[in-house]
């Protein structure tokens, strides 16, 4: 934006102005679509990666906190509830996502079987309590961001109410 601002105000034929301005309209296409592409990737071998923990939780094991690296991208979480729910239909899972850089927010999300008696959305939302953030979803999945410090007591909120509802430790 500044750049182009830059051409704009700058001293240049009407002609150089436009083929600037469609030069710096290219590019940021192109660093939009790279970035998107990274981002996509990341979520992939995110989802990859936790459905390989998933498969190594111990026999028997219903309910699972943990960190899934997808940078605090909320737009990966439908892929990743659907690879889930459809290989793991009876698990309780939260995850956690610290979003990229300095200020960065934690994405906290929820799935939780249908008739369970712990629910995603209050399952998130006591969850973020504890960090400043606000959620909502349904019984069965759920999403909301927090500040990430205080992070690990979130956690550990996380796991005590699964424990509390569901009677059974917790895997992580």
């Amino acid at each position: 934006v500044a750049l182009r601002q830059k051409v704009d105000g700058g001293v240049l034929s009407a002609v150089a102005k436009a083929e600037l301005r469609g030069a710096l309209e290219a590019e940021a296409k192109r660093a939009t679509a790279a970035k998107k592409k990274a981002l996509q990737a990341r979520a992939d071998n995110a989802i990859a990666a936790l459905k390989k923990d998933l498969a190594a939780l111990p026999a028997g094991a219903t309910t699972a906190v943990v960190d899934v690296d997808i940078g605090g991208n909320g737009k990966a979480l439908q892929p990743l509830f659907k690879a889930v729910s459809k290989e793991f239909p009876a698990l309780h899972l939260l995850g956690y996502s610290k979003a990229d850089g300095e200020d960065a927010k934690v994405l906290f999300f929820a799935l939780c079987p249908k008739d369970s008696a712990l629910k995603a959305n209050e399952w998130v939302s006591a969850t973020l309590a504890e960090v400043g953030g606000k959620g909502g979803g349904t019984p069965q999945n759920a999403q909301g961001n927090g500040g990430a410090e205080g992070l690990d007591a979130a956690v550990a909120k996380a796991e005590e109410l699964a424990a509390a509802a569901l009677g059974e430790a917790v895997a992580n």
